[in-house]
């Protein structure tokens, strides 16, 4: 990644736009940001930081007021930054929030923060002028620059800061920081929370299977208590079910499943038993119930053969007369299209008489000459040139042959057709008038909406106007949101220090009652014990007194004699012995220890009030209470002043998107009055030479369509005449055939006339019913021979057989299966459901075996995560991960710390344990060479430590780009206390910082060291202006 350009305007220091190009540097590869202190050096690092991620590390935890206060009302603030990155250039433009003056009205309105990112178009290495370049947007609004901006850099704003954007105190901080504080820094870094979240993870499942492995224990309880239940008191005195899973418990199971097995075999055998005397009652009764059947249908055949035999000569009569009807029934349809032909014959006839007169009426009525239609020389004229009222009637002398009425009605069907296309543009007129007065209707409605349209276009830009202004004080009043939301989790938590101030307030007043209870049994028991010394020295002689023998030396005096013993008197007690000396010395340093431990928790409840209170302000939970409901209303303020300038937002896209719509609408209509008149237009000329077309063809009628009805009436009434008479003519040929059919197929059946096939002839429902009865008795007939020819049927005692006493043995025996049954249907039941419970018990038993096993597994790898035993280095697991990749930073800060040091230090990873519950796992030691032994990073000069974290900086800068993808730093900016080294120290500073070149990197330094600016000849000079401002001049 590289840094190409920069422009600073109202930002910090510098009130006019400041333009930086540090490609200039890219020969030198190195340069120099120098000016007074405070003129502004740090802000050019202050901008880049805040174009690409949009904030400022300087000002982390505090209000940002990035807006220059030299800036006047009107001068704008924003930071632009181009950058490269592969092949691809970027430019990036962003504001912060800031006053403005109102753009109507007094006073000041706030500006939201505003971003925008570009591409480059076309080629990156073309030599182009800066306003020739090509860009392309990507973002226009700060979120979407932000996602956009993260895929892009993959760096996240801590690894910047730490790789590219080295700002001031950075170095040191991570070299002296205690294990905690790194690994805030290397868990941001690096990403490794995951790895906490495995912790976390661990010690719920260990916390999960705890659970399980106690509801496990209780399952299994419940299931010995079900088997009892269903055994009832068979097992009683058996082995009682325990919570714990063991082979107890799996014995009781199975010695209960297999009493019960037993009780349904014997069972089973029951049933069998039972079945067996049920077969054989039921076939009993089935052999004589099937013996009555037969005898029954024996008989019945019998009766029917008999009844069939008496009907046998009707019959004979049926079978006659069904063959003489099927006869008749051949010749029958002749007769029926005889009878077809005479109707037809008539009904010719009439028609034709009917149409004749038809003929004549309308002949009569017509204005026509038919007499001049039927001559072959008359001339048809035109119909643009037919005078209908010069015509005169002939009807009289119109020849009445088909031929002369086929001639008439194709002359008047020439005549219908000139009058087609005049027929209908007439009846167009009514539709065209239907239309126009549309067009009128058209007309006025557009003329209404142009006139609302017109009204609402004016209108709508005030309403635009009045809905910024509430969305610019909405956005107003919603600026405070982080000021809100932080003092609502400020008076929460400090709402929860208030109650845990009064609950460790109890804790401490029970702690003190302890304390001081101990400390009275401690007081008693070192008087008891100072009673028992001194009882046992006022004894003493006594003792060895009562231990002397004549004649063996004393122990004390070596005297073989003992003249005057010393006797033990009442005055001294008991004797005390060593075993009560010892007991109670050691009862002493329990107490003393009891004591001990009791002012510890005193003390450390004190410690822990204190803190509490103080964090709470030394307020109540109530006073907060106040505090925090007042703090959550401003809240809930800003929060709906949010919610209204979205809303707003949204209303002022409406209406903008309105008023441009009701601008087009405008156009629109105006267009449509116009388009609307010229149709109309259109309409009206076109029905005017309609009107003239039918006025000039209608003749003596009212109108085209009453001339065409009477040539079409005329038309239709000859040719119906024409039709009657051939159809008369072609239903008499007709008949006469059919006759002559009629008397050939009579002679053919027999038939002396058609009287007599007209009288044998039967309906085709008469013959079904006939043949039908015919076929029935035939099939009676055969079938009760067939009956009576049956094998089973043959040899049959004539007697009927005795069925009832079969049928009582037959339900006794299923009475008696059924209760076995019964019974081994229980049993079998109580089986089944100890199966499933004995299943149940011995998969639980199984499983809370391995749950077992499990527990104490994840237990161990949970605590050891945790850094708890047995984990004896007290590492957790992020740290363990995050001491690998610093291992990592050290190895590549050596590197350059052994050539800055001439090989005398290097810095060493330290994973000893630390003291009381101080996380282990990420020190970092200096070893001397010198000495050989290691020292803490606080020894270390002034000098020294300058060299060492500027080591350690540029490690950790390099495996941080190596681990977010190799990305190349191709800019370096180092914001560093320079001036705090000596000569030779600083040659060698000089020396590394001259190295990163290589590659062409372009390395940027903040310095007042006068020998840097000797040295560097390439610089960004901040000068401070009269008016206070900052200007840049830039020297390459």
């Amino acid at each position: 990644m590289r840094i190409n350009r920069l422009t600073i305007a109202g930002f910090g220091p510098y009130k006019t736009a400041q333009h930086i190009d540090f490609d200039a540097f890219a020969d030198d590869g190195i340069f120099l940001i120098t000016g007074n202190t405070g003129a502004g050096k740090s802000s050019i690092l202050d901008a880049i930081c805040f174009a690409l991620y949009a904030s400022v590390p300087r000002y982390e935890g505090t209000q940002q007021q990035l807006r220059s206060d030299y800036c006047e009302p009107g001068d704008p603030t924003y930071v632009e930054l181009w950058f490269s990155t592969g092949a691809q250039n970027y430019r990036v433009r962003r504001s912060p929030d800031y006053e403005q003056p109102k753009k109507r009205g007094e006073g000041t309105t706030k500006r939201p923060a505003t971003a925008e990112l570009f591409i480059r178009v076309g080629d990156a290495s073309a030599d182009q002028l800066i306003d020739e370049i090509e860009w392309q947007g990507i973002a226009a609004i700060p979120r979407e620059v932000g996602i956009a901006l993260d895929g892009i850099l993959g760096l996240s704003k801590d690894q910047f800061l730490q790789v590219i954007l080295l700002a001031q105190n950075r170095f040191q901080k991570f070299l002296h920081a205690k294990n905690d504080e790194r690994q805030g820094v290397l868990q941001s870094l690096f990403g490794t929370r995951r790895f906490a979240d495995i912790e976390r993870a661990l010690v719920e499942r260990r916390k999960a299977l705890e659970v399980l492995r106690r509801e496990s224990a209780e399952q299994i309880a419940q299931l010995g208590s079900q088997v009892e239940a269903i055994l009832g008191a068979g097992l009683r005195d058996e082995t009682v079910v325990s919570a714990e899973p063991g082979a107890a418990d799996r014995q009781y199971f199975e010695s209960a499943l297999a009493e019960l097995t037993e009780q349904l075999d014997a069972a089973q055998v029951r049933v069998a038993a039972a079945d067996a005397r049920f077969a054989e009652a039921e076939a009993e009764l089935r052999e004589r119930e099937n013996i009555r059947r037969l005898q029954a249908r024996r008989d019945e055949a019998a009766a029917r053969l008999d009844e069939l035999q008496q009907a046998e000569e009707t019959i004979a009569d049926e079978r006659r007369r069904l063959e003489a009807a099927t006869r008749a029934e051949i010749v029958w349809a002749h007769v029926t299209a005889e009878n077809a032909a005479e109707s037809a014959l008539h009904r010719a006839v009439a028609d034709e008489k009917a149409a004749r007169t038809a003929y004549d009426e309308a002949a009569a009525l017509s204005s026509l000459s038919v007499g001049s239609l039927n001559s072959p020389s008359a001339e048809v004229p035109e119909v643009s040139s037919v005078d209908e009222a010069s015509a005169e009637s002939d009807v009289a002398s119109t020849r009445t042959t088909p031929h002369a009425l086929a001639s008439t009605a194709a002359e008047i069907n020439r005549l219908l057709g000139g009058l087609d296309v005049i027929l209908a543009d007439e009846k167009r007129v009514p539709q065209l008038d239907k239309r126009i007065a549309e067009y009128d209707g058209i007309e006025a409605r557009q003329q209404i909406e142009l006139a609302a349209a017109a009204k609402r276009a004016v209108s709508l830009p005030a309403q635009i106007d009045e809905a910024l202004e509430k969305r610019n004080a909405s956005l107003l009043e919603a600026s405070g949101r982080s000021d809100a939301d932080e003092r609502v989790e400020r008076l929460r938590m400090a709402r929860q220090s208030a109650e845990l101030a009064a609950v460790l307030k109890s804790e401490l007043d029970d702690a003190r009652m302890v304390e001081k209870a101990k400390s009275t049994e401690n007081t008693e028991a070192a008087a008891l014990y100072d009673q028992l010394l001194t009882r046992r020295l006022d004894g003493h002689a006594a003792e060895l007194a009562s231990t002397l023998v004549d004649g063996e030396p004393c122990v004390v005096c070596g005297s073989t004699e003992h003249p005057n013993p010393t006797a033990w008197t009442s005055d001294l007690g008991e004797p005390v012995s060593d075993d009560q000396i010892d007991s109670q010395r050691a009862h002493l340093a329990r107490a003393s220890e009891a004591l001990t431990e009791a002012g510890l928790t005193v003390r450390d409840l004190v410690a822990r009030h204190a803190s509490a209170e103080a964090s709470a302000g030394a307020q109540s939970p109530a006073e907060i209470d106040e505090q925090l409901k007042g703090a959550q209303l401003a809240l809930s303020a800003v929060v709906a002043a949010e919610a209204s300038a979205r809303e707003l937002d949204a209303q002022i896209v409406d209406l903008r998107a309105e008023l441009e719509s009701i601008t087009t609408t405008v156009a629109e209509l105006t267009e449509g009055v116009q388009s609307t008149n010229t149709a109309r237009a259109a309409l009206v000329s076109q029905r005017t030479q309609i009107v003239e077309l039918v006025e000039k063809h209608r003749g003596d009628h009212s109108t085209v369509a009453e001339r065409v009805l009477e040539l079409q009436h005329l038309f239709a009434v000859t040719r119906d005449f024409e039709v009657a008479l051939l159809a008369h003519n072609d239903k008499h040929t007709a008949l006469e055939a059919a006759r002559q059919t009629l008397r050939q197929h009579l002679d053919e059946q027999g038939f002396a006339d058609r009287a007599e096939a007209v009288e044998l002839r039967l309906t085709s429902a008469q013959r079904a019913d006939a043949a039908s009865r015919i076929g029935a008795h035939d099939v009676a007939h055969a079938t009760a021979l067939n009956v009576l020819a049956e094998p089973d049927l043959q040899g049959l005692v004539v007697e009927a057989v005795e069925v009832e006493s079969a049928a009582e043995a037959r339900e006794a025996a299923s009475s008696d299966r059924d209760d076995a049954r019964v019974a081994a249907g229980s049993a079998a039941d109580r089986l089944s459901r100890l199966r499933a419970i004995v299943a149940d018990a011995l998969e639980q038993l199984g499983a809370s075996e391995g749950l077992l096993a499990e527990y104490e597994t994840m237990r161990s790898l949970a605590n050891t995560v945790e850094g708890a035993e047995p984990n004896t280095m007290r590492m957790r697991l992020e740290s363990y991960v995050l001491a690998a990749q610093l291992e990592e930073i050290i190895r590549a800060a050596n590197a350059r710390l052994a050539v800055m040091t001439g090989g005398r230090y290097s810095l060493e990873h330290d994973d000893s344990v630390q003291y009381r519950n101080t996380r282990s796992g990420l020190g970092i030691a200096i070893l001397d060479q010198h000495t050989g032994r290691a020292r803490a990073t606080h020894s270390l000069s002034g000098g020294e430590t300058f060299l060492a974290s500027l080591a350690l900086a540029l490690g950790l800068a390099e495996v941080v780009s190596n681990q977010a993808g190799g990305i190349t730093l191709d800019t370096l900016f180092i914001d560093e206390g320079f001036g705090s080294l000596d000569a030779d120290t600083l040659a060698i500073a000089m020396s590394t910082l001259d190295s990163l070149r290589s590659g062409g990197r372009t390395i940027g330094l903040i310095s007042h060291v006068e020998a840097m600016k000797e040295q560097i000849p390439s610089r960004l000079r901040i000068t401070v202006t009269p008016q206070g401002f900052s200007e840049i001049d830039q020297r390459s």
